[in-house]
């Protein structure tokens, strides 16, 4: 497949609100939809989800300015959303630090790599492996569609909040396991119980790990689901008290999750100094506390959020800070 045919359907992709347009799935090219294994009968919900996720994956390879920069121009980057691509690009120019001209040939480069990078597999046949795919991002049954995840740091112990749509990939599944990790600081030696309760959608029926930073329990659903159904249930975990904590919250998969979004609000006291997205790094580079180039600001009752599609199994997604002392 010629990726200048793909890159002329990605520039023209960008154009307007990017992927947040509500006509997205009538400007898909056909290029794009072979490179994304859009069908001709996939509903227009459909073929965003396959989309969102293809170019996440394709960007991921990407340096991290040109993944940036590829990002905002098609409205993927935690860039305000705004309706036309010269607010975004303008965005982009005040987080690099560059003027407009760089800033285009930085997002024409990108564009040409990704093109580059949907090109290489979209010749693969889609379904060769399918079964193999499936497995492995269902070990045991089931995967992640969608977890919100609302993290409340203006209280002491700190809480979180999720709301987890999950899929079944086998008939009969009546149990999941949850698990929740809560790192801690040099101070966090004290023996303090962690507590993790279900709001809905099941019945915790065990659990292990109070007393340390990870919790794991087993969630009984309400009835057995059926191979394709989906089931959402929603927790919420009680963490160490504040001072104990890391500096950040991530996700790292170990199953697929095709969309996680994170809110974060922090109290007005306690406003970090400088905070950022991780996205798609490796687990332990979290601890190396070194900025990343998508910095965030907090809007002004003290939240943040961020969102993340197709995210890849054993790499971490979220937010990190530098707290104010």
């Amino acid at each position: 497949m010629p990726s200048d045919d793909l890159y002329t359907e990605l520039v023209e992709l960008r154009r307007g609100r990017g992927l947040d347009s509500p006509e997205l799935a009538a400007r898909i090219g056909p290029r794009l939809r072979q490179a994304c294994g859009i069908a001709d009968g996939c509903s227009a919900a459909e073929a965003r989800s396959l989309l969102v996720r293809r170019l996440t994956e394709a960007t991921e390879a990407l340096p991290d300015d040109l993944r940036l920069a590829a990002r905002t121009a098609l409205a993927m980057s935690p860039a305000p959303r705004q309706r036309f691509l010269r607010e975004r690009t303008a965005w982009l120019a005040g987080q690099l630090e560059r003027d407009s001209r760089t800033v285009a040939r930085r997002t024409d480069e990108a564009f040409r790599l990704l093109a580059q990078n949907l090109g290489e597999t979209a010749t693969q046949d889609p379904d060769a492996s399918s079964e193999a795919s499936e497995a492995a991002d269902a070990p045991d049954g089931w995967f992640i569609d969608t977890l919100v995840a609302n993290v409340v740091l203006d209280r002491d112990p700190p809480q979180v909040i999720e709301t987890r749509r999950i899929v079944a990939a086998m008939p009969g599944l009546d149990r999941i396991t949850v698990s929740f990790s809560a790192p801690r600081g040099l101070e966090g030696g004290a023996d303090r119980p962690l507590s993790l309760n279900v709001l809905h959608g099941g019945e915790l029926v065990e659990l292990s790990g109070e007393r340390t930073s990870h919790l794991r329990g087993v969630l009984r659903l309400p009835r057995p689901l059926a191979a394709g159904e989906a089931h959402e249930y929603g927790i919420v975990f009680s963490a160490f008290p504040r001072r104990w904590l890391r500096p950040y919250y991530v996700l790292t998969p170990l199953r697929r999750c095709d969309h996680f979004r994170l809110r974060a609000k922090f109290a007005r006291a306690a406003a970090p100094v400088k905070l950022w997205r991780v996205d798609g790094a490796p687990p332990r580079s979290v601890d190396d506390f070194v900025p990343g180039p998508e910095l965030l600001d907090l809007d002004d009752v003290g939240e943040v959020c961020v969102e993340f599609h197709g995210l890849r199994q054993g790499l971490s997604y979220g937010i990190q800070w530098v707290n104010p002392d």
